[in-house]
């Protein structure tokens, strides 16, 4: 009998041993995103709708990111332990954080104290096509025109707890869901809309409209605590306070 020899040839992928271009960028000095020298590498990253930046940081607290194109991709914002952060949109441009992960977070915080403001003339488009994406913890500043495809934002502890403050108006297509430690605020004169429903549902969560803010939500409002002194319009039942909303049932999606 003949001796039988299989020979297995290697197979490589394509890209087995390709860096990963896209993993993360640290912001080491106020300045343009389009400009070297504001990366602590030197390197302006390039990122598309299909190729967005894994994770975005700062170097220091106090930090600007100029935002002087609508070209710009990231996943992840990780706020760390710094005090404040702050992106800036330049007039006519949008920024994107575009997670490609369902239940993944974009913006996160070691601590709740620590502030993420979104400031400019220009616009935050933050997109999940596939499925919701979270915050986790921190303050964030919407100090600029903003749209949401959805929001979940929940906090493990009060040490980590979170809170979104909408400052300008936001026209968005998804459920706000609001769980444990959250608080949602809506400034006075500014508007907040959504194509479904406003579920602040958590154990300590919040829901706060300042008088003269309206909130517009089709699939209706569910707060377990929280003030309404401005406007709420709504297809359904314009609000529910009830034990429903901490036990995390929806109203009316």
């Amino acid at each position: 009998m003949k001796n039988r020899f299989i020979y297995f040839a290697p197979i490589f992928s394509a890209c087995a041993f390709c860096l990963d271009l896209n993993a993360a960028s640290i912001v080491s000095q106020s300045g343009d995103w389009s400009s070297g020298s504001t990366w602590s590498d030197g390197v302006v990253p390039e990122t598309s709708s299909a190729t967005p930046l894994d994770s975005l940081s700062f170097a220091n607290s106090g930090l600007t990111l100029g935002v002087d194109e609508s070209s710009y991709y990231v996943s992840l914002i990780e706020l760390g332990d710094n005090a404040e952060s702050t992106i800036d949109i330049a007039e006519n441009q949008t920024f994107y954080i575009r997670n490609l992960v369902g239940d993944n977070p974009f913006i996160t915080s070691n601590s709740k104290d620590n502030i993420l403001n979104i400031n400019g003339a220009g616009k935050l488009d933050v997109q999940s096509p596939n499925g919701q994406i979270q915050l986790r913890g921190g303050i964030l500043n919407l100090n600029a025109e903003s749209s949401f495809q959805s929001i979940y934002a929940v906090a493990s502890s009060a040490a980590t707890a979170g809170t979104i403050n909408f400052n300008k108006d936001s026209n968005n297509t998804g459920q706000f869901s609001i769980g444990t430690n959250y608080t949602l605020n809506v400034a006075s004169g500014v508007s907040v809309s959504t194509t479904s429903a406003f579920n602040v549902w958590g154990w300590n969560s919040f829901l706060n409209i300042a008088e003269g803010a309206k909130v517009s939500a089709n699939g209706g409002v569910c707060l377990a605590s929280g003030s309404i002194a401005g406007e709420v319009i709504s297809t359904w039942d314009t609000i529910q306070r009830s034990m429903d909303c901490r036990l995390g049932i929806p109203h009316r999606t």
